[in-house]
């Protein structure tokens, strides 16, 4: 994979700096024998802020007119991570969410045994579980709220299934 990223507060100076990094990668590129599929090359423009839809269509056509045959995408899966349009991080934490109920699935056999102590219990959680659902969160730029909150309550609904403690303990919410 090859990502291309460039910023400036002037969207010329952007598409300009852009197209010719495009070429330059390309042109390297085939110079050690490696050949770019357009048929895979996908491209996003991160917002930030408010952006028009005219200025959208100037920018595809500064893409084409440069040579770059490029489809558009509204989120980008780079190094693992989601990179979306709109500049947030949501499909990041939704993965990570998703991959943290795909390692409880799998460990949940062991995690719920009565045989193990807590301790073990947990060491084995932070140790296969968490990484797997925290993997790339410093880097997540903006994830609203709502997706902070699920994986938060899915950490909890993990740690009480597997600790055999009920939703209201003693009178208190865990």
């Amino acid at each position: 994979d090859c990502l291309l990223w460039t910023r400036s507060r002037y969207p010329g100076t952007i598409k300009k700096r852009l197209c010719q990094l495009y070429k330059e990668t390309e042109k390297e590129m085939n110079e050690i024998g490696i050949n770019l599929n357009a048929g895979k090359t996908e491209y996003i423009v991160v917002k930030y802020g408010y952006q028009k839809e005219d200025k959208k269509e100037k920018f595809e056509k500064l893409l084409k007119d440069a040579g770059v045959d490029a489809k558009r995408s509204k989120e980008i899966k780079y190094l693992g991570v989601m990179i979306e349009e709109s500049g947030k991080w949501n499909a990041a934490a939704r993965e990570a969410r998703n991959k943290g109920k795909r390692a409880w699935g799998a460990a949940s056999w062991i995690l719920k045994r009565k045989e193990l102590n807590e301790k073990l219990k947990c060491r084995l959680y932070k140790q296969t579980i968490r990484p797997g659902m925290m993997y790339g969160s410093e880097v997540w730029r903006k994830v609203s709220k709502f997706e902070r909150d699920k994986l938060e309550v899915l950490e909890r609904r993990i740690l009480r299934t597997m600790l055999r403690i009920g939703r209201k303990e003693n009178g208190h919410s865990v």
